[in-house]
Order: structure tokens, then sequence, then C-alpha cells
């Protein structure tokens, strides 16, 4: 009769690379996020000068309001 508990040092050392693999990931994609943000803000301004006549623009109205939503 086999013992059908896991083998707590390796499901242990696989739930460990997994958590790291995830941690990587997820601090990738915030680095991503952040760089994304930083460039549609940097192409909001640039275009807009802060006007608030181009606010009237449906595509620089939903930018600013999702740069609003990101930055808290």
């Amino acid at each position: 009769m086999k013992n059908k508990e896991p083998n707590t040092k390796e499901w242990l050392l696989k739930v460990h690379r997994q958590t790291q693999t995830d941690f990587e990931y997820r601090k990738a994609l915030a680095r991503d996020v952040n760089e994304l943000v930083e460039a549609l803000d940097w192409m909001v301004e640039g275009l807009t000068q802060n006007d608030p006549r181009y606010d009237e623009i449906p595509c620089v109205r939903n930018a600013k309001v999702i740069l609003e939503k990101l930055k808290g």
C-alpha cells in the first residue's frame, strides 16, 4: 500500500517556486503598466498642452479619465 500523503518538502518547494514566479510576473506587469501610464500622460499633455478645448474630443477625455483612475 502506497503512502498517499504528499511529500511536504516537495510540495512546499513547488508552492514556493510558483509564488516566486507569480511575484516576478506581477512585478514586471506593474512596471509595464507604470510605463504605459507615464507614456499616456506624456502623450495627452503633449497633444493638449492642457488646453481644455481638447476635452471635447472623446479619446482625449477617455484618456484623462483612465489616467485619473490609474493615478488614484
